[in-house]
């Protein structure tokens, strides 16, 4: 009986030391405004209203927390603490709040992504079948675009992540999250001369036509710049969109397809499609998410996006242990 008397007597006690959130609130409207007038135009409640519940708040505390002179308004010790105390302690209410908010409609919401072609086929079916178990009511929308057309979607909050290789200039407000580094290669036919040996002659590489990305996309220009250093020019025989379409075209031997080693299957009879490295020296991209700086992101968002760093880099070791060996490129 006594211990139940005495965890009554705490409990009573924590109650007492409690602060009303709204007297705080007309605190902060007062300290940060300079005045009881522009708070309660801020507040949008009478001036007594304001008085009352800050002159309540420092009863309640024990301690003054404004000097008043006059009209104007300066704070004390105690409520230059309270102050700062104050605005983490309403900010963690209204985190509360939302999070309460989302967990009573957890399932439902919108998700408003940009994805690199490749990535729409390759990578986010998978991220994409789990969060549908978290938020079975969800809604998505996804703009299939590169990464350079992806940074103005983030920059104008068009969308809230994108799925994208990294860019080469990357804006000061925007964050790149990176998920993996691939290997780019030649892909072609098992019949191609240079099937064979796995070695493409660096001679011999301006006599063919290549499958390549988009010339306005990232890869692209990664591609150009590193034979170019090579005092090399690939001649385009179409420009693709896609992983797949670029693997699909070779493995009918209509061209040299450029793709991530990981996107080929180690067997010819699993894909009709044999890799072969650039040259001596491998020619690696980073993929990852894209995001806005100092955005805090909404429940759907997080979920999404620890299940891209959770998926991705799981799914890509998975398929690269299936993909072609490397070979030592030809001197």
């Amino acid at each position: 009986m006594l211990r139940i008397e005495h965890n009554c007597d705490k409990q009573w006690t924590l109650m007492e030391a409690l602060i009303d959130l709204r007297q705080v609130c007309a605190f902060i409207a007062v300290a940060e405004s300079g005045s009881f007038t522009q708070a309660s135009r801020r507040l949008h409640l009478s001036q007594p209203a304001v008085s009352r519940a800050v002159a309540a708040l420092e009863q309640e505390i024990g301690a003054r927390l404004l000097e008043r002179s006059g009209r104007q308004v300066s704070l004390t010790s105690a409520g230059q603490t309270l102050l700062s105390r104050g605005r983490r302690l309403l900010a963690e209410t209204v985190l509360l709040r939302e999070e309460l908010q989302a967990s009573e409609h957890l399932g439902t919401g919108s998700l408003r992504l940009a994805a690199d072609p490749s990535a729409c086929d390759d990578l986010l079916p998978a991220v994409l079948r789990e969060f549908k178990e978290s938020f079975p009511a969800s809604t998505w929308a996804i703009t299939p675009v590169s990464a350079i057309p992806a940074l103005e979607l983030i920059r104008g909050k068009s969308v809230e992540v994108a799925l994208v290789t990294r860019p080469l200039r990357l804006p000061a407000s925007v964050r790149f999250e990176r998920l993996f580094e691939e290997e780019l290669v030649f892909a072609v036919n098992p019949s191609h001369p240079w099937a064979a040996g796995r070695k493409a002659p660096p001679r011999d590489i301006e006599r063919y036509a290549f499958l390549l990305p988009l010339k306005e996309s990232e890869t692209y220009q990664l591609v150009d710049r590193y034979f170019a250093r090579q005092g090399l020019r690939l001649r385009t025989l179409a420009e693709l969109g896609s992983v797949e379409a670029i693997r699909a075209m070779t493995a009918y031997g209509l061209g040299i397809g450029i793709l991530p080693r990981w996107a080929i299957p180690r067997t010819v009879e699993d894909g009709k499609v044999v890799a072969v490295p650039l040259g001596r020296s491998p020619l690696r991209r980073s993929w990852g998410l894209l995001s806005l700086k100092g955005k805090r992101p909404g429940l759907a968002e997080r979920a999404f996006l620890e299940l891209c760093r959770s998926i991705i880099p799981q799914l890509i070791r998975d398929r690269a242990e299936n993909a072609s060996p490397a070979h030592p490129a030809c001197s």
